[in-house]
């Protein structure tokens, strides 16, 4: 992937979002978003040897200096942080169920994601482990951490220049989702809209799904098939001010 190099806009973009979302295709979008509208492009998803490679999820954001004389956008960025009040950024915050975040999590722990070292290296006995624990078991386990993430994603609403979008809408109406991510770029024209939605139009098309594969299954309210109605109920439960909060049902 070219990364852009380059350019003379101020401007900091800041994209957050959870792992379990979509942050791989966020990462590739943001590289045509920021391209199309000359800003250079940041991430931690770059290689590391590249002199656009930005720590988001080890180095302390919420210092100043980690920013120095770096402007575009950075994405994805997966963690919440205090910003810095001098960057003064546009936010963009997007955020899927997070019932099927956790549904979408036990999938790739226990068959899909690939052993990544030092990031992801769930041995067979660990990927054994959860299998043997179930779904159901470990969305409760995991679901207290996701809501508090989910919660601190909140305060993100309340700041200036702050967008919020859904992994939902991305999926099943990519053309809405990308006019309204695009619009922080200043990116509005019918003519660059219609370039990015072609590159992308089969992004989203699954035709079975696979547990072995990293898009298993992309369509919102798996977790509806996949978990027990008790468990959902206990979901509810614990994710009920965030659902209510960015517009889920529960």
């Amino acid at each position: 992937m070219k990364i852009l190099s380059g350019t003379t806009s101020k401007k900091h973009i800041l994209f957050f979002t959870v792992h379990k979302a979509g942050s791989m295709f966020i990462y590739k979008i943001c590289h045509d978003l920021s391209k199309e509208s000359g800003l250079t492009y940041y991430s931690v998803n770059h290689r590391r040897n590249s002199k656009f490679y930005f720590d988001t999820e080890e180095s302390n954001l919420s210092d100043m200096s980690q920013w120095v004389n770096k402007f575009g956008c950075f994405a994805p960025l997966r963690y919440y942080f205090d910003i810095p009040q001098e960057l003064n950024p546009n936010i963009i915050l997007h955020l899927r169920d997070p019932r099927d975040v956790l549904v979408s999590l036990y999938y790739s722990e226990a068959y899909s994601h690939s052993v990544i070292k030092g990031v992801f290296d769930l041995g067979q006995s660990e990927r054994a482990e959860i299998i043997n624990m179930g779904i159901d078991k470990f969305v409760l386990s995991k679901a207290a951490d996701f809501n508090a993430k989910y919660n601190e994603y909140q305060k993100l609403l309340a700041r200036p220049n702050s967008i919020f979008v859904k992994y939902e809408d991305m999926v099943v109406n990519f053309p809405y989702w990308v006019r309204e991510v695009a619009k922080v770029f200043d990116i509005n024209t019918e003519k660059q809209i219609e370039k990015i939605c072609k590159k992308y139009n089969k992004e989203f098309e699954i035709k079975r799904e696979n547990v072995y594969a990293h898009k298993r299954k992309i369509l919102p309210g798996d977790y509806k098939e996949k978990l027990k109605p008790e468990t959902i109920s206990r979901l509810n439960s614990v994710f009920s001010d965030n659902l209510k909060k960015y517009n889920y049902e529960e």
